[in-house]
Parts: structure tokens; C-alpha cells; sequence
């Protein structure tokens, strides 16, 4: 049994994998890579490798020995060849055009949801109009 720690096994989020760490006083930065070449069209299914452009994006997730922790990813953009539509990438821990992991927004709500509102946003750093609108998009999938 190896005695390396796998932090990709301890991120657990499936398909990318940790390039850089850095820490700060107040918070940690992991760059991340996506481990796939390429994705399916949502359209016609077919495979493509073709990128049309890479936008890193940075995303809050859960904390680390109580530091916020800010994941940055590559928002790939593809070409489909076939539909000639451009695809932006799924990425299976974070609902399109948020800026949290999906743990994250999970564990947001649950505090909202049985503790004092001013005391999570002072907590967790968000303002109230962020508070908000983690819990009314959880609460929206809950109900879907």
C-alpha cells in the first residue's frame, strides 16, 4: 500500500484533476485540469475533440480546515463539425453559469435552512443577495 496521500481522491470530483495548489492566510486556490479530451454533442451525440475556446472559470467550493476554498477550471468550449453548433462543456459537479460546486450550494442551503441567516453569510462570506440566491436554486432543483 502506497504512503502517498491522492489529493485528486480527497477533492472527490469526478473527471478533472489537481495541477496546482496554492494557500493563502484566508483561503486555498487548486487549479484544476479536465482529465476528458472531449465531449458529446447534446444534439446529434457525436464526439468532439475540437475546442473553440478555453475560459478558466473560479468556483467556490467547501472549505478546508476552515479556509474558503477557490477551485479554477477550464470552461471548455467545442465545435461540433457535424450540427456546426458550438457546445460548452458539462462538467458534472457544477450546474451551468453558477459559481459553486454543487457541495458547496448543498451545504449552503443546509445551514440557511436551520440556522440564522446573518450568522451564515457572516460565516461563510456571502453577501445576502448570495445567500439567496444559493438557496433558491437548491430549493428549485429539491422541487424539480
Amino acid at each position: 500500500m502506497s504512503d502517498q496521500l491522492d489529493f485528486n481522491k480527497l477533492l472527490d470530483l469526478p473527471g478533472v484533476e489537481i495541477t496546482c495548489c496554492e494557500q493563502k492566510d484566508d483561503c486555498i486556490n487548486i487549479d484544476l485540469k479536465v482529465v476528458l479530451d472531449g465531449t458529446n454533442c447534446p444534439q446529434c451525440t457525436t464526439y468532439t475533440k475540437e475546442i473553440n475556446q478555453i475560459r478558466p472559470i473560479v468556483v467556490r467550493d467547501l472549505p478546508i480546515s476552515e479556509k474558503q476554498v477557490y477551485l479554477t477550471i477550464p470552461r471548455r468550449q467545442f465545435y461540433c463539425k457535424l450540427c456546426q453548433r458550438y457546445i460548452t462543456e458539462k462538467l458534472p459537479f457544477i450546474d451551468l453559469r453558477r459559481k459553486y460546486t454543487q457541495r458547496y450550494e448543498k451545504n449552503i442551503y443546509h445551514q440557511l435552512f436551520h440556522s440564522n441567516f446573518e450568522l451564515v453569510c457572516k460565516k461563510e462570506n456571502l453577501s445576502p443577495q448570495q445567500a439567496k440566491s444559493i438557496f433558491n436554486h437548491v430549493q428549485k432543483l429539491k422541487n424539480k
